[in-house]
């Protein structure tokens, strides 16, 4: 017999009343545009700080946009900061 502690009656009884299931919510706790996971696993930035660099471009533009490293306020290592280069439409990789 199979029962279970579902109290909605007239629902019919699944896997999920016997193994309770917790549904995976990646987030964004800096709101910078990369999940929680991705900075942590991909990128290894810093999930808790929008810039993990400090060069003033948030880690998910660096990504997504462009083409920078989060993780270097010079990309291209030529003494010119990635922000500043981007704003004198410079290429700054």
């Amino acid at each position: 017999m199979v029962t279970s502690n579902n109290p909605a009656k007239g629902r019919s009884q699944s896997l999920y009343d016997y193994y309770p299931v917790t549904v995976y919510n990646p987030g964004d706790d800096d709101g910078d545009g990369l999940t929680n996971h991705d900075e942590m696993i991909i990128y290894g930035t810093d999930p808790a700080d929008m810039d993990s660099d400090d060069d003033g471009l948030a880690d998910g533009n660096e990504v997504q946009l462009y083409g920078t490293n989060p993780l270097a306020a010079d990309t291209d290592d030529d003494g010119l900061p990635d922000a500043w280069e981007l704003q004198t439409t410079q290429t700054p990789h």
